[in-house]
């Protein structure tokens, strides 16, 4: 694996999807079991603190971008820039840590939150900062551990957590340790699977140099990308509730599981970068909504009995549920346009870097409308999240603000796409995708209908009343979309195939 080596044009498409795939399916399962736990185990006012301080964490890993953006395209296309990679991580983690030890404390003065998780949860920033830049390196010769380090780090966090939470009785404190360690876990693996590209690549002081100066263009496109997501610190100084945070963190959670496809898409980033052909990206819309669509369904059908698992405080949260839920069409399809967009991009494989050059390139345009974007939304939650005082009437309209926010996500970046590249994805032949998987969903909607879910508050009831409706449901799905789509059944036969040779 040495410098030279085009890695993103070896990279399997449909066999790293569909680990991702399996591996999301995974992480779905134990995420879902990890908040499941805390959300029981903590006050309403430790969770909302707890989705705090990912927010905080998120904000400070942002600055991660400056060199794991660069090191996907680069490693891609056969420029190695591991070891730079690796290098800046723990330089510049070491650095947000200790930012992120001020922004815990100015949390605890201003909020009234308990100090010592805060400041404790400086440790996940390092973490996080140094996986960050595995992650980035894996992605871009073997994207199926993407999927795989996701998976792995939810495990680890379930485990943990059932020590220091439940048996230890930690709480808070209990949490964020689990959090910690689990990222120490998953680091110990990204540095096993990476060793070989590592090794054989040589750090480059005039690229991290490089990198540096155009961090302006990484760091907006990292800005751009998370700033929506200071609508829970915005709600919540504009609100001055706990509770309406706490609603927000259930329903964004379950809105996460509707968009976990998205994990294919650094395999569609990877194969664009190399090879540039528009066909990889129908495959991944295809292989997206498949996935997509009867989770949609299923959470729409059965939104009342997950707030009920989480806890039957939540139970108001359902309607909001679905409409969170509903906004991941047209994120996943904004995701999947965005992709595109910039793995077309050419302009940059020189690796000159020129501030004057990147500003005429997609690059700069994408992150630059989501940007726009993004401020319109966040100033329309806040106006909503302080005119509207009751929590549950103002994270409905929160909902459908961001539902039309991921629409015109959407919208502007397939403007990009037709304007820059005078390419049109094929919307038609997706269109008819989408009716072969609602065809195939149609037993899930007459199972719920005569199968009725019993809303126990103790979770083994609720859950033997509420998985096999859903087990069964999901089976008839996948049966039926066999029998309809001629495609489903060729990936599953290719599928088999490789299963057996291997």
């Amino acid at each position: 694996m040495g410098e030279g080596r085009v890695y993103g044009a070896e990279v399997r498409l449909m066999y790293a999807t569909i680990i991702n795939f399996l591996a999301e399916f995974l992480s779905y399962i134990a995420s879902f079991m990890f908040v499941v736990l805390i959300a029981r185990r903590l006050s309403v006012e430790e969770f909302g603190t707890w989705t705090l301080i990912m927010r905080y964490v998120s904000y400070l890993v942002m600055a991660a971008i400056i060199y794991t953006y660069w090191a996907r395209r680069t490693i891609s296309r056969g420029f190695n820039t591991s070891k730079t990679a690796v290098v800046m991580s723990i330089e510049l983690g070491l650095l947000a840590s200790v930012i992120y030890l001020f922004i815990g404390y100015g949390s605890s003065a201003f909020f009234s939150q308990p100090l010592p998780p805060l400041l404790l949860a400086s440790l996940i920033v390092l973490t996080e900062f140094i996986n960050q830049g595995q992650i980035s390196i894996a992605s871009a010769h073997s994207p199926q551990y993407v999927g795989i380090a996701r998976a792995v780090l939810r495990f680890l966090m379930v485990a943990l957590a059932v020590v220091t939470v439940p048996f230890l009785s930690m709480g808070l404190m209990g949490v964020v340790i689990a959090a910690v360690g689990a990222r120490a876990g998953l680091l110990a693996m990204l540095l096993y699977v990476n060793r070989g590209v590592i090794a054989e690549s040589k750090y480059r002081r005039d690229v991290e140099v490089k990198w540096l100066k155009t961090s302006w263009l990484t760091l907006l496109t990292s800005v751009s990308g998370l700033l929506y997501t200071l609508d829970a610190v915005i709600a919540r100084a504009a609100s001055g509730s706990d509770e309406l945070i706490a609603y927000y963190g259930i329903a964004i959670s379950i809105y996460g599981l509707t968009i976990g496809t998205t994990r294919a898409l650094p395999t569609l980033y990877a194969r664009l970068l190399a090879r540039r052909d528009i066909r990889d990206a129908i495959e991944i819309l295809w292989i997206v909504f498949l996935i997509n669509l009867p989770l949609l369904i299923g959470i729409l059908l059965y939104a009342d009995a997950l707030a009920y698992l989480y806890n039957p405080k939540y139970a108001e949260v359902a309607d909001a549920i679905r409409i969170f839920s509903l906004a991941s069409l047209f994120s996943l399809l904004a995701r999947v346009l965005a992709t595109v967009v910039t793995g077309l991009e050419e302009r940059d494989a020189d690796h000159m870097w020129e501030s004057s050059k990147l500003l005429k390139t997609t690059l700069f345009y994408i992150p630059a409308y989501t940007l726009a974007a993004s401020a319109i939304y966040l100033g329309a939650v806040g106006g909503v999240t302080y005119s509207v005082r009751e929590p549950i009437n103002a994270l409905g309209i929160w909902g459908i603000l961001f539902l039309t926010y991921s629409a015109s996500l959407a919208i502007g970046y397939d403007w990009i796409l037709r304007r820059e590249y005078g390419i049109k994805l094929p919307y038609r032949e997706v269109g008819k995708y989408l009716l072969r998987f609602l065809v195939a969903s149609i037993p899930m909607i007459l199972i719920r209908a005569v199968w009725p879910v019993e809303l126990s508050p103790h979770i083994w009831p609720l859950l033997t009343s509420f998985l096999p409706p859903v087990v069964l449901s999901m089976a008839l799905y996948f049966t039926v979309l066999y029998a309809l789509d001629p495609k489903f059944r060729d990936l599953t036969a290719r599928f088999l195939k490789k299963m057996h040779s291997s």
